[in-house]
């Protein structure tokens, strides 16, 4: 029916339906990529010095105190090219908060393997008082071109996101258990 059709065109992150024994989520995952990639062309963003690492990586490093990056203004450049949004998102004032994310008191879902879903999803970590963070200090982990849908990734996304599908339901985001 109609409020179902809505449901699966929304930004929910995942979508419990019998359709998932199909396919559903893979088709909103593989379709969000493919709006992800229309809407870099339709901006320009592919034309960023930076677009073919962010594009094959899923990853930027970038040392912010570098005058060649261009300050706030370059960083605002940066997040518009990965996100592919003119303003939505964008803050016109970078105010960075600290968080701990070596040290809680409770257990934070963020420090689990995990896989965004079903869209792509921009997150921006900064690290200070150079050198950054060392192995001690539990660093942030990435696994790079994780971001784009490979068939390995589809495989492993539809079988957990099968009917009844109680943890996808409960944490949006797939997470990687064992690891």
């Amino acid at each position: 029916d109609a409020c179902q059709l809505l449901e699966v065109l929304s930004a929910s992150r995942f979508v419990p339906h019998k359709l998932n024994m199909l396919g559903l989520h893979l088709l909103r995952s593989l379709l969000a990529e493919r709006m992800a990639d229309a809407r870099a062309v339709a901006k320009g963003h592919t034309s960023h010095p930076d677009f073919s690492a962010w594009r094959r990586d899923g990853l930027l490093i970038k040392d912010l105190d570098d005058p060649a990056l261009g300050g706030d203004e370059g960083v605002r450049q940066l997040l518009r090219m990965v996100s592919g949004e003119d303003t939505l998102g964008i803050p016109e004032l970078l105010n960075w908060q600290p968080r701990n994310v070596t040290v809680q008191e409770t257990p934070d879902p963020q420090q689990q393997f995990h896989i965004d879903t079903f869209a792509p999803i921009v997150k921006v970590w900064v690290f200070h008082d150079p050198p950054g963070v060392n192995l001690s200090q539990g660093p942030l982990l990435f696994s790079r071109r994780s971001h784009r849908n490979s068939e390995a990734k589809l495989r492993w996304m539809h079988a957990y996101a099968q009917p009844p599908a109680l943890e996808a339901q409960g944490e949006p985001s797939f997470r990687l258990r064992g690891c």
